[in-house]
């Protein structure tokens, strides 16, 4: 604490100053009075006594009397001089007065600052000592709780069982020996790892014990997934399990980075908030687990069973998912950017919002999994099938689709400009409102889909099968159509005159049922199709195509008659 300047000191220091300013203006106040009184009246110079006098020289018989007239310095001497120091006496007295008074401001601010520091002091001082006492109850309790386990699977044969049930199938009471010491083993688990969890403050949590009583659990091969013996209508299998199970056990927090979990069993655990980064837990099962907000960056999960676990806002940034079961996960607003999912199973997971960019998703089965508002920027999802995968608004700038599988996925909104899209389907997929500009949609299977209001604007359709497909609205400008598949497809106000390598006979078939609907559209130069040819029968079709969106012929007609009223 810095401490106050000497009382003296500083009251000179503030004193001095005002004296001086005071003077200065008692000066600059006899200066105006002075020519105040030269304005409004005449200078008498004797009065001022700046005048010789050349008085008459008495007789040696006169009498001078003693007095006479005075002049301004005679009552400078008499009035002004004690008027003066009486001033000054008061204005010192008034300054030394405010000084006293902040010197008594600064020892009781002194006073009160020492004091609180006192107080905070102790308060700190508690705190440790407080958190020393917990230290060595937790400490306690988990030698405690390590001891207890050593008896049980050593002392109790506990260990022994369960290798000998790795070989062969128990006897009865062996197995009710062995059952019965498991499930003393997690009542235990489950008290220690409450005993060192902190619910009202996640920062007082015992992450690091945590951990010990975790690995201690997996060395001891408890937790591990391995073949067991076991007898069902008395025939004798091996299946992959654990002894111990951890479901509903709170390793909230625990401290697990760079660890080694491998085959390890948490199905149902809470693990939520733990840090896990570059952990080994490839083939482990997560089934289940709570692992909101974990951080699993970089960690090893190839091969793991992640069904149904919830991992919204995790951090899976260049984690190894390859091969991973995360079918009905919860992902929402996870970080998975450059993440290896390459042939793993996410099958109606839940992405909303997650931030897939860069990630490798080669061959991943997203089928009806939930991207809405996800991030796949430069995602590699080639030869994955995501058949009615839900990707309204996704951004898909720049992803590689190759031999992607779409068909009945929901794209609507989808930024895809710049992805690679040859020989993707998109076979009945909703394109509306699409960005597909100069994109590569070369050979790629557009059957049926909905591209109204779509930008397709430079993009490269030739050979594409647009068969069936609706397109409204659409911008097609600078597109090339070359040998574009486009029977039965609806063609409705839609300006063609600027596409590139449109020819009369794709839009002219030799049976009228295989030929494009035609309605309000602009044709290039050089094309003679008559561009209303098939406004009458358009309502039909439109109800008969799309039943949920025009549910009677007469609401189809309204709807192209308002629309072909807005392209007039």
């Amino acid at each position: 604490m810095k401490e106050p300047a000497d009382p003296t000191k500083q009251f000179l220091r503030k004193t001095v100053p005002s004296l001086k300013k005071a003077i200065f203006q008692l000066i600059i106040a006899g200066i105006f009075v002075g020519i105040g009184i030269l304005v409004i009246a005449p200078p008498d110079w004797e009065w001022f006594g700046l005048k010789s006098k050349t008085e008459p020289q008495p007789s040696p018989t006169t009498i001078k009397l003693v007095g006479g007239r005075k002049t301004l310095w005679d009552w400078m001497g008499l009035v002004l001089v004690p008027l003066t120091g009486v001033w000054l006496g008061i204005k010192l007295k008034t300054l030394q007065e405010q000084a006293e008074a902040e010197r008594g401001q600064i020892e009781k601010e002194k006073g009160e600052k020492a004091e609180q520091l006192a107080k905070e002091q102790a308060l700190e001082a508690k705190a440790r000592a407080e958190e020393r006492a917990e230290n060595e109850q937790r400490e306690g309790a988990l030698a405690a709780y390590l001891g207890s386990m050593s008896d049980l699977l050593v002392g109790q044969r506990l260990s022994a069982l369960a290798k000998k049930q790795a070989k062969s199938v128990l006897t009865e009471e062996e197995q009710f020996l062995l059952n019965a010491g498991m499930d003393v083993i997690r009542a235990r688990t489950l008290s220690i790892l409450r005993r060192l969890t902190d619910r009202e403050d996640p920062k007082l949590t015992d992450g690091a014990r945590k951990a010990s009583v975790l690995l201690f659990l997996y060395e001891s091969e408890l937790i591990q997934r391995k073949e067991l013996a076991t007898t069902e209508d008395q025939q004798t299998s091996l299946t992959e399990t654990s002894l111990l199970k951890l479901k509903g056990a709170d390793l909230t927090d625990t401290q697990l980075s760079n660890t080694n979990l491998s085959r390890a069993d948490l199905s149902g655990a809470d693990l939520s908030r733990a840090n896990l980064s570059r952990a080994n837990l490839s083939h482990a099962r997560l089934s289940r687990a709570n692992l909101g907000h974990v951080d699993l960056s970089h960690a090893n999960l190839s091969d793991a069973k992640l069904s149904g676990a919830h991992l919204n806002h995790a951090h899976l940034s260049g984690a190894d998912l390859s091969g991973a079961d995360l079918s009905g996960a919860h992902l929402s607003h996870g970080d998975l950017r450059s993440a290896d999912l390459i042939n793993a199973q996410l099958t109606d997971a839940h992405l909303l919002g997650a931030d897939l960019s860069h990630a490798h998703l080669s061959g991943a089965h997203l089928n009806d999994a939930h991207l809405n508002d996800a991030h796949l920027t430069s995602a590699d999802l080639s030869d994955a099938d995501l058949t009615s995968a839900h990707l309204s608004r996704t951004d898909l700038s720049g992803a590689r689709l190759s031999g992607a599988h779409l068909n009945r996925a929901d794209l609507s909104g989808a930024r895809l400009s710049g992805a690679h899209l040859s020989s993707a389907d998109f076979s009945a997929a909703d394109l509306s409102r699409a960005d597909l500009s100069r994109v590569d949609l070369s050979r790629a299977h557009l059957n049926s889909a909905d591209l109204s209001h779509a930008d397709l604007s430079h993009a490269d359709l030739s050979r594409a099968d647009l068969s069936g497909a609706y397109l409204s609205d659409t911008n097609l400008s600078g597109a090339h159509l070359r040998d574009a598949n486009l029977s039965r497809a609806i063609l409705f106000a839609l300006d063609l005159s600027r596409t590139e390598e449109l020819t009369q006979q794709q839009l002219k078939r030799e049976e009228r049922e295989d030929s494009p609907l035609l309605c309000n559209v602009d044709l290039p130069a050089g094309i003679s199709v008559n561009r209303n040819r098939d406004c009458d029968r358009l309502p039909e079709v439109l109800h008969n195509r799309y039943p949920e969106r025009f549910k009677t012929v007469e609401e189809a007609k309204d709807f192209v008659k308002q629309r072909r009223n807005r392209w007039n």
